[in-house]
């Protein structure tokens, strides 16, 4: 069963229960809490805090927040009744805080180890003594006794593992997270953990562990037998880069990774991967590093009709640090007639506007199912004639392919016909599922102007308040200067609509 990220209705009702003696801790909160998730402590918390106030302030004496007694009696409570101390440990009231983490007797769960763990960051530098005692005593106490077993501490991971959780803390804090993260072989586990689960977690652990400088020794069986594909991407590419570098306030930081390894097998055995970023990262490694016996014209043909286009891309790559001039191969192919949609966008993404018109007539003999990216890719090139030829699919009958050919115009510089959006809009066609939106967000000013107020006129349902925004942009932007005969459209447009006639003037500054 998932986690719950926030505190369940019944905890403050269940809280008072225990508060006056009518529920035991064990009964209603040590399963209660289990279902919590760790990952979101800090939120948690904060509303724990407040459910805490509201049941304090109903007291009959008031409770300590109103009396020096009611602060005397928490904290004797606290040390008759030890169990309730993950309650109280989150108290607004630093004394009760740290009397809750000294007189904590052990952990039940990951989420009480979350509730701990946040007050070695705690604003009261006692409360934050007191934590690391607390932690210290429980690391060196039996498991049997202190409840730290590998499962609970794993469920603290995002906590333990990453010090921006902990910016209050010094040195010291952070030399007991590294206690609990070395306790009873809990690398081995961690790294078990990373290698065997396919869940989100698993990358997440592998880089805040990076980062701590552990798992390093794990990384060559992790970059083979890690279940999760984006675990073998990060493993492989530090193992062969020897690096860790990741982006931390706004500037790159680096980790060195010194492990002897055979880097050609890591990326031999890369280059077979199911994930097409891990064979990605293999291919980059063999192409720059030059390593002898992977970096040759077999490697990168191997993976030219690879279904993935990125790694095509690497292997072009590949080729031409060979001075292998793939591409002008392929134009030799579409030439001699030996015509794909994959061989025409290659020459698209790596070929000359001279060969856009090579591509348009070659789009003439594919498939009808491929005529639209063939045609995409002549147009890529600047091609007018594929250009036309898009825009007649894009405004005809077929939704579908209307879409694709709209998408396909959206990548080009190609200028939309604000006449034929406009037709749409008018015989009612839906403009999200024909992928007009994309166009009408590169008409010009007053143009767009135009086909805001027809939308809004026919009341047409779209993103209206995004639209509005990208026409004041394109107002503030350069001189604007719109034409007699553009004013007599938007005006006729407009009609007798107030609400649009106020608006227009707002955001362009035009009497209507």
């Amino acid at each position: 069963m998932p986690l719950k990220n926030t505190l369940p209705p019944e905890y403050e009702r269940s809280l008072s229960l225990v508060a006056n003696g009518k529920a035991g801790y064990q009964d209603t909160f040590e399963v209660l809490l289990k279902e919590l998730n760790p990952a979101r402590v800090t939120s948690i918390s904060n509303d724990m805090r407040k459910a805490l106030w509201s049941v304090e302030s109903q007291g009959s004496d008031g409770w300590w927040m109103k009396s020096k007694n009611g602060l005397k009696s928490i904290l004797k409570t606290l040390d008759t009744y030890p169990e309730i101390s993950a309650l109280f440990s989150v108290s607004w009231n630093g004394y009760v805080r740290e009397k809750a983490v000294r007189t904590w007797p052990r952990i039940n769960n990951s989420f009480e180890l979350s509730l701990l763990l946040i007050r070695l960051n705690d604003w009261v530098e006692q409360v934050r003594y007191a934590a690391i005692s607390k932690l210290e005593n429980l690391i060196a106490s039996p498991v049997n006794e202190s409840g730290l077993t590998h499962e609970t501490v794993l469920g603290c991971m995002d906590l333990i593992l990453n010090k921006k959780r902990f910016g209050r803390s010094r040195e010291v804090e952070f030399r007991v997270l590294n206690q609990l993260l070395n306790m009873n072989n809990m690398p081995f586990v961690l790294a078990e953990y990373v290698t065997n689960n396919s869940i989100d977690s698993a990358p997440r652990y592998l880089k805040h562990g990076l980062k701590r400088g552990i798992l390093v020794d794990a990384l060559p069986s992790i970059s083979k037998e890690g279940k999760h594909p984006e675990v073998r991407r990060i493993a492989t590419n530090t193992l062969l880069n020897g690096i860790y570098s990741w982006k931390e306030s706004g500037s790159i930081s680096h980790k060195t990774v010194d492990i002897d390894i055979d880097k050609n097998e890591i990326a031999a055995t890369a280059l077979t991967d199911k994930s097409p970023p891990v064979r990605s990262v293999a291919l980059s490694y063999i192409s720059d590093s030059k390593p002898y016996g992977l970096y040759c014209e077999k490697t990168f043909r191997d993976h030219l009709t690879d279904k993935r286009f990125s790694i095509v891309e690497r292997a072009i790559y590949g080729l031409k640090s060979l001075e292998i001039d793939y591409v002008n191969e392929v134009r030799q192919q579409i030439t001699n007639g030996q015509v794909s949609v994959r061989s025409l966008e290659i020459l698209s993404r790596y070929g000359s506007n001279e060969d856009g018109n090579l591509i348009y007539s070659s789009a003439q003999k594919v498939a009808r199912n491929d005529r639209v990216p063939a045609l995409g890719a002549a147009a890529k090139l600047g091609n007018r004639s594929a250009m036309d030829a898009l825009e007649a699919i894009a405004f005809g009958k077929h939704d579908n392919e209307a879409r694709h050919a709209s998408n396909r115009l959206a990548k080009t510089d190609y200028s939309p016909n604000v006449e034929l959006i406009l037709s749409s809009i008018r015989s009612g066609q839906d403009i999200r599922s024909r992928g007009y939106l994309r166009l009408i967000r590169r008409l010009p000013t007053m143009k767009l102007a135009l086909a805001i107020a027809e939308l809004h006129i026919l009341k047409v349902k779209t993103e209206d308040s995004n639209l509005w925004q990208l026409l004041t942009k394109k107002r503030n932007t350069g001189a604007f200067l719109p034409s007699e005969r553009e004013m007599v459209f938007l005006k006729e447009t407009v009609g007798n609509s107030t609400a649009l006639k106020e608006r227009f003037h707002k955001t362009l500054g035009l009497k209507l």
